[in-house]
């Protein structure tokens, strides 16, 4: 009798804690929307490769060749924008589900570009080249 009451009393505790554990997943995913949008330039063009995070998560997505992006996320929550050659922009979701943004092109050029090629060794070579004036006819 005894053991059907620990058992009893085991399957209760399980039972709770899994429907907390799948109460808390759902509860969690029913606050994320997803969030569409499309990234253009100063001129109306769209803009590809542009960066979308969720400021301070883990979440992140990359615009398409016609700058369009769809990512999840919660109300409150900052979508940062980055690309190269654009000024960096963070939007606060208020609940809407479109956004569209124009990105602002930097000011700042690069002066000086360094490029590196991995396992090549620098070697001087010279070449020897040897000219004779005397010719026998």
């Amino acid at each position: 009798m005894n053991q059907k009451k620990y058992y009893r009393k085991f399957l209760v505790i399980i039972s709770t804690c899994l429907f907390c554990l799948l109460f808390g997943i759902s509860a969690r995913a029913q606050n994320q929307m997803p969030i569409q949008g499309t990234v253009t330039n100063t001129n109306g063009e769209p803009v590809a490769g542009v960066t979308i995070q969720v400021k301070n998560g883990k979440l992140s997505a990359v615009t398409n060749s016609e700058g369009k992006f769809t990512i999840e996320a919660q109300k409150g929550e900052t979508l940062v924008f980055t690309s190269i050659g654009y000024v960096s922009r963070e939007i606060s979701l208020n609940g809407q589900r479109q956004i569209d943004i124009i990105l602002q092109n930097s000011i700042t050029r690069m002066n000086e570009v360094v490029v590196t090629a991995l396992g090549i060794e620098k070697t001087n070579k010279s070449f020897t080249l040897y000219c004779s004036t005397d010719f026998w006819l």
